[in-house]
């Protein structure tokens, strides 16, 4: 019984957390110990009390009452003992008709929007954004605002956070753009200033990532031509180039989608010797052309130092060079062109380790021409991500 319960349980975490939304994270439990690994979401405004941790295939619940510090993604949270006023709300219907902010003490998450010198802090209350900030890690002061009615029942706003600002927090290099009494009571506002008072460039994190991936790699290129009659299939194997810009969405998941776009070279020389009625024609061709695709990647199966993808896109082949040299015979009879663009697909499958070194076979295809049939490139690559 004792097993059967156990097994329950372990298939309902495993059930639960397959629906959860992970990404990179980590926590630091009350005793200081960090714990890196996947964390599931977590919404500033919706703090759960338990999480799922994911570390290498294993899944454990997490109780943040235990927990003093949380990352989700780019979200940080940082346990603090604060305070604020909970009469402070959107909904009218709820709102105080007291202009005085009186501060009630509480113990929960806070959102860390700012970080330096000078750390500024988020906690939402029934959709309101409460801002608090610390200096040096020290003296945790709420930036006092509130919203309340007059007898008329008109909204009017206690802003003593821009006095606090101004007093005890003076920032001119800030105070030269805009004055305090312009500062409003939102993220926007005072994520630019608190960022200003660090001495830093207002710059906001990207979930998104753009990388560039150089290939190098060996090409076995056929390709079926029609000289008068239909020739068999031939391959040409060559040394080739291949740039890739990739545009990873969301950084922090561990298998992420992205979109790429690359180029490749194709070559193909060869020499043929095609019997006819009046004897042997001996053709030769130089082919050469760029093939360019874009399309998507789906990681899986990832871990610290592995990551395994697919690919698949759309291709133009663009040839630039399509020599033929044949006898005059030939050419009376028919006329033969190789450097005719077409549409074609690009897929494949590749292996990226410790964030950098990559390997990757993939195929590309371009349609039949009027002259050409079956050309297709299979690739061998390896590479390095930037």
């Amino acid at each position: 019984m004792k097993k059967i319960l156990t097994f329950v349980c372990l298939f309902n975490i495993l059930s639960m957390s397959a629906q959860e939304k992970f990404e990179y994270g980590y926590y630091i439990d009350e005793m200081g110990n960090k714990r890196d690994g996947e964390i599931s979401e977590i919404k500033p405004e919706q703090i759960p009390s338990q999480v799922y941790f994911r570390d290498h295939g294993k899944i454990d619940l997490v109780n943040l009452d235990t927990v003093k510090e949380v990352k989700y993604g780019s979200f940080i949270f940082r346990k603090k003992t604060f305070v604020f006023d909970p009469s402070v709300v959107s909904d009218i219907n709820e709102m105080s008709s007291d202009p005085v902010f009186k501060g009630t003490e509480k113990t929960g998450f806070l959102q860390l929007l700012t970080d330096g010198d000078y750390q500024l802090y988020r906690y939402i209350n029934k959709g309101f954004s409460v801002f608090l900030y610390e200096v040096n890690n020290e003296n945790l002061r709420v930036l006092e605002y509130k919203k309340y009615l007059t007898p008329q029942r008109s909204v009017m706003e206690n802003k003593n956070f821009q006095v606090q600002l101004e007093q005890d927090l003076g920032n001119e290099r800030f105070s030269k753009v805009k004055s305090y009494s312009a500062l409003k009571y939102n993220a926007e506002d005072l994520v630019e200033y608190f960022t200003y008072l660090n001495g830093k460039s207002n710059k906001k994190e990207s979930k998104n990532k753009i990388v560039f991936n150089f290939f190098v790699g060996y090409a076995v290129h056929s390709f079926d031509i029609d000289f008068i009659k239909d020739l068999d299939p031939e391959q040409y194997g060559h040394i080739t180039v291949m740039p890739e810009v990739e545009y990873i969405l969301n950084k922090n998941k561990r298998n992420p989608f992205s979109f790429y776009f690359n180029l490749k070279y194709h070559a193909f020389k060869k020499e043929y010797d095609v019997e006819h009625e009046s004897g042997i024609w001996h053709h030769e061709v130089d082919y050469a052309s760029v093939f360019t695709s874009v399309g998507a990647k789906k990681y899986f199966l990832s871990n610290e130092n592995v990551a395994f993808y697919g690919k698949l896109g759309i291709a133009v082949n663009t040839p630039f060079k399509g020599d033929i040299q044949s006898p005059l015979r030939a050419w009376t009879i028919q006329f033969m062109r190789v450097d005719v663009g077409s549409v074609g697909f690009n897929s494949g499958f590749g292996m990226k380790f410790y964030k950098r070194m990559l390997i990757e076979l993939d195929y590309d295809y371009s349609f039949n021409t009027m002259y050409t049939k079956n050309n297709s490139s299979l690739n061998f690559k390896l590479g390095y991500s930037f």
